[in-house]
């Protein structure tokens, strides 16, 4: 980044209350910041790392080791498509979208091991990464089809993410003692920048007329998220999380059997500081003087339209643009959790083939927020300061049939929590998917029971057969809401009263030699691995009473959680040979249509809005040379690249789309993706 896409230096923290000439002054200094589009041609998407692995001995035994490696990557896509919106069944929104997108990410890392002596270890592990996501998005929108179907809205938006993650870990392996006793600790602190920033020009034009008219920019009366040219939205978010925990292991002797019992503790803390800012260029105020507006600067390109010299009064008397600030509710907010744990869990072994894991574990999770209403307000902010402790306890029976079989019984309670962006009030605007999206701090954690039945056998040579029935209570599951509207849409987070989820999932991994009963060491067929995993599971949501939403009659009853599948299959077939150094996989993934988020019954009816299944199939092929030293590997990803497609479920009673009932709400292309990777071992 050349530092140019953040807000300039010299602009206050708030402009409420800045005068006029100020303004001016301040608009100014965005003046390095080129709002114009090049075309270029893209470069074949690269990867490269480099790894080097040290091992160094002392008495002939392993004392030192280390890892360091570097990493760089860079990806271009291009994305196309289009999007239509339905209240009540009538089409209000029309729209077509081009995605370009640049993403770069960068990475060190660097691990070192010192084995002390063969009862201890003490390990760090680093690791440093930058990410940068720059995508430019061009829009044409009709966004009133039913009041204004002629009145069409022509988008550039340009959005750019800066991810910043340093992580590290300080890690002690011991074991103390005649009994075996087994230490171990572990330190950790990670710290997270992120930098989001979104500028867009927005220009009307009418569809109708033909020829190369880029039309008029379109400003709004006060900064906006969700249209007008000039718009300037910032996020900066800080985050640390810092983390302790000891964990001891005692083995003992019971029923003559090899027990063991585990005890441990730790604190995670975690804090963050969040700033938003949304700023535009807007219409020089001439109410009340005898100034006039250039209107002649709407009809001007983008790349030309913010120049210095439409900044303020111009030369020819008219008044051009001044910088303008939307102070809108809870843009920043600071935030904190503690979570405290204790727990203590047993291992063991009876009767002949029974062993029973079972055990509780303590957490008191602490969480802070304090959110003002505005950067400068009288009104109180919004805060939450809450201690919940929970108990969770978990046992796992398992009965050993043969040596290579086993039946496992099992049951744990989860918690769920909210995270910090459920719980803000503060609106954040989605421009792709056209949504506003807010928290409410009345959200609380939902509770799951978790049971489980599973059956396997290991037949060896790493294969694999088993068989396993799940069923999942939720207590108060947090759901994602949607309403559509006019010039986008209200999503928002809400506590359901209960859910349930039960399953069926089989998984297997064979060779083909003993899926044919060929016993022949040497047969080709042992080279070849064929592995699969389905789930089939059903859902069901209870909306007696919501936390944020009323009345609760307008949420649908019975539907699907939010996000699940009905089903999820993944397949291979896999070939190696080590001594021709070929390798190769090709594998299968399909998943069914779930909710991406929950309609309503209510006077603006509207439908759940469904992701439809797609197919994924993969193939990758790999060659190693010079002694096993070098590979090449060709991979090609999504090889019948179906359309993403998103479709409002009009016909409730059906599980999958159906063409003559559903409406399809947006279709964006999906790219086959085909990449070569050379890897080289010194």
């Amino acid at each position: 980044d050349d530092g140019l896409r953040g807000i300039p230096k010299g602009i206050p923290e708030s402009l409420n209350g800045v005068g006029l000439s100020e303004s001016i002054e301040y608009a100014k200094l965005f003046n390095d910041y080129k709002w114009g589009v090049n075309n270029t041609i893209t470069k074949p998407n690269t990867n490269f790392q480099f790894s080097k692995g040290i091992n160094i001995q002392r008495k002939e035994k392993d004392f030192l080791s280390a890892l360091l490696s570097v990493n760089y990557s860079k990806r271009n896509t291009a994305n196309f498509g289009n999007r239509d919106q339905f209240i009540n069944g009538l089409q209000i929104i029309k729209l077509n979208d081009s995605v370009y997108n640049e993403e770069i990410i960068a990475s060190a890392l660097g691990n070192i091991s010192v084995k002390i002596n063969g009862n201890n270890t003490i390990s760090w592990k680093n690791n440093y990464s930058v990410n940068t996501d720059n995508r430019l998005i061009k829009r044409r929108n009709t966004p009133d089809l039913q009041g204004d179907p002629n009145g069409a809205l022509r988008d550039v938006v340009r959005t750019y993410t800066s991810n910043i993650i340093l992580s590290s870990q300080l890690i002690g392996e011991h074991t103390l003692g005649g009994k075996k006793t087994k230490i171990n600790w572990l330190a950790s602190f990670t710290k997270v920048s992120r930098d989001p920033s979104f500028k867009r020009t927005t220009y009307q034009y009418n569809p109708n007329l033909l020829g190369d008219d880029i039309g008029n920019a379109f400003f709004s009366g006060t900064p906006s998220l969700i249209a007008g040219s000039g718009t300037m939205f910032y996020i900066k978010s800080n985050e640390a999380i810092k983390s302790v925990k000891i964990d001891i292991t005692q083995p003992y002797t019971l029923f003559k059997k090899a027990q063991n019992i585990k005890i441990g503790a730790g604190y995670l803390f975690r804090n963050r500081d969040f700033r938003s800012r949304l700023l535009s260029f807007l219409p020089y105020p001439t109410s009340g003087s005898s100034l006039q507006n250039d209107f002649s600067l709407n009809e001007l390109p983008e790349e030309q339209i913010f120049l210095a010299q439409h900044i303020g009064i111009k030369k020819n008397g008219k008044a051009g643009f001044v910088l303008g600030e939307n102070d809108f509710p809870y843009s920043l907010y600071d935030a904190s959790t503690s979570t405290t744990h204790a727990y203590i869990m047993n291992d063991q072994r009876f009767l002949k083939n029974f062993r029973i894991i079972y055990g509780v574990r303590m957490e008191s999770f602490l969480q802070k927020l304090n959110s003002p209403y505005a950067f400068i307000s009288t009104r109180p902010p919004v805060t939450i300061d809450t201690t919940v402790v929970d108990f969770l306890p978990s046992v796992n029976l398992v009965y050993s049939l043969t040596k290579k079989m086993n039946i496992r019984l099992s049951f744990a309670k989860t918690v769920n929590r909210p995270e910090f962006r459920e719980l803000v009030p503060a609106v954040f605007y989605d421009y792709l998917q056209q949504y506003s999206l807010n928290g409410d701090q009345r959200i609380k954690r939902a509770k799951v029971n978790n049971y489980d039945f599973r059956y396997e056998f290991f037949p060896g040579k790493a294969q694999l057969f088993s068989i396993s029935v799940f069923y999942k209570e939720f207590k108060n599951p947090i759901e994602f809401l949607f309403v559509p509207g006019f010039l986008g849409s209200q999503g928002s987070y809400a506590n359901t009263t209960s859910a349930t989820l039960k399953g069926l999932e089989v998984e297997f991994r064979t060779l083909l030699s003993t899926l044919f009963a060929v016993k022949n060491e040497k047969s080709i067929l042992n080279k070849f691995t064929l592995s699969a995993n389905a789930a089939f599971m059903q859902s069901e949501v209870k909306v007696l009473d919501t936390i944020n939403f009323s009345p609760p009659s307008e949420f649908r009853n019975n539907d699907p959680i939010q996000g699940q599948s009905p089903f999820i299959v993944n397949g291979s077939f896999n070939y190696s040979d080590d001594k021709s150094g070929i390798s190769s996989t090709i594998s299968v993934n399909r998943i069914g249509d779930r909710i991406i988020s929950k309609g309503n019954s209510g006077i603006s009816a509207f439908p759940n809005l469904v992701e439809k299944g797609r197919t994924l199939v993969d193939f990758q092929i790999a060659k190693l040379f010079v002694k096993n030293k070098l590979e090449l590997k060709l991979n090609v990803r999504d090889i019948l690249a179906q359309d993403f497609i998103l479709y409002s479920d009009f016909d409730e009673g059906n599980k999958s789309y159906s063409a003559d009932l559903d409406q399809i709400f947006s279709i964006y292309k999906a790219p086959t993706n085909i990449s070569v990777a050379v890897t080289y071992k010194f």
